[in-house]
Parts: structure tokens; sequence; C-alpha cells
């Protein structure tokens, strides 16, 4: 079962410059198995999810027609708790459930999410493609179209946007540390169709909490970096957020 509830002040879809956005959304997994698992010898995941996302955007024209630079920033995080045995019997052997499925877990990394890496390639998890039960991310970003004016329709919809991106998962609460917050930075081109914005950026891993052998140093330019993996390159249609 889960419910949510939305607020959407954002004035325009294509390339917002005023108003905010706020999403909040609980589910929660176990009350109605429960119930069949007294009926049947079945397994029943017990667990309860909150999200939140939150979204701002300012204008930074003096104009309210034809805005061509606009600021907008990101909060958003998600938790996981889980509750009950979660086990069941199998040929009169007990087996153990603890794990919420994993298309429910937090991933993290990507082309909406921290740029510096790729897709769910961050995360201080055991598995990074499978994610955690903990994740909090927030970005920066500037955007900007400097051709709004001309005559010519192609030119007039290439944009610019520079970024800053915090965040990572982590497999419970209880483990979340701030020097594991990493952060990237960068830039990309953006190009505004009627379906939204096709983008492509460049993120940089300003901070690597876990650079491991091949990165070499935890901040980009720190003793024994290693520049090959500090980038990744992004694409993507639509705004980050």
């Amino acid at each position: 079962m889960s419910f949510g509830a939305i607020h959407n002040s954002t004035n325009n879809i294509q390339f917002p410059f005023k108003g905010n956005y706020q999403s909040f959304e609980i589910e929660e997994s176990g009350l109605l198995s429960g119930l069949v698992k007294k009926w049947f010898n079945t397994a029943t995941i017990s667990y309860v999810k909150f999200t939140n996302f939150n979204s701002a955007y300012y204008n930074l024209t003096n104009e309210n027609i034809n805005v061509s630079s606009a600021l907008a920033f990101k909060f958003s995080t998600g938790v996981i708790f889980e509750y009950g045995d979660n086990t069941f019997t199998v040929n009169e052997e007990e087996i153990q459930t603890d794990r919420v499925p994993n298309d429910k877990k937090f991933v993290c990394g990507g082309g909406s999410s921290v740029r510096g890496w790729g897709a769910k390639q961050l995360g201080i998890v055991k598995d990074k493609n499978i994610g955690g039960d903990f994740i909090l991310e927030s970005s920066v970003e500037h955007r900007l179209r400097p051709f709004m004016d001309s005559k010519t329709s192609y030119i007039r919809d290439l944009g610019f946007a520079a970024f800053i991106d915090a965040g990572n998962a982590w497999s419970e609460i209880g483990k979340f540390k701030l020097n594991e917050i990493a952060i990237a930075a960068g830039g990309g081109i953006r190009y505004y169709t009627i379906i939204g914005a096709i983008r492509f950026d460049v993120g940089f891993k300003i901070y690597d909490p876990q650079p491991g052998e091949v990165g070499g140093s935890k901040w980009i330019f720190g003793s024994g970096s290693n520049l090959n993996d500090k980038y990744n390159f992004q694409f993507g249609i639509g705004n980050t957020f």
C-alpha cells in the first residue's frame, strides 16, 4: 500500500524559472501480506518506505518573458525500515528473507543523480547495482539559454548548464556519515524541444569517499589522483529535476 502527496507551483515544464515542487510518498508492505501468510505457506516482506523530493527555481533575468537564466535547487531523501521476522518454511526448512526487493531499494549515480558517477555506481553498500535502504541527494544547477532573442529556432533552443551534485546511498540509515557524501561538479549542453531538454553532461568526481585502486585519491586533485577515473559522461532527455 502506498500514499502520496504532491505540491507543484512551477511555472514551466520545459524551462522552469519560478516556483517549487514537493512530493511525499509512504509505502508499506506487510500488513495485507501478513494475512495471506496465515492462509498460505508463503513469504512476506515487511517494510516501510518513505521518500521525499523537493525542488525550487529562481529567475536570474530581469524580465519575466524570454527568461534566459535560472537557478535550480534539489533536495531528496529516502529511507526504508524493515520489520518483522520475514521468514517462511520450505520442506520443513526455515528460510529468512530479510531483504527488501531489489527494485524497491535506493540506487545512486547517473544522469539524474550525482553525475560524476555512472548509473548505479555510487553507494556505501555491498552491491551498488542493488543499492541500499537510505539515500540522500542534493543539487544546484545554473541553466542558461543565451540565444533566446535569436530569430533562428535552431540556435534559440540551445542552452547550457553548470551544476554541483552531492549525495550517496547507504545500506541503512544508521550507517550514514557526513564524510561519505560524494560531491560532483560539471557542465553540459541542452537542446530544448517539445518533449523536453535533450542534454549531454560531463560530471567530475570532486570528492569520492570510495576511490578504490583506480581513483587513487578521494579528492580530484589529491596526491596520487587518477584523473582517468574522475569523470563520467551523461546523456538524458528532460531536465535533471
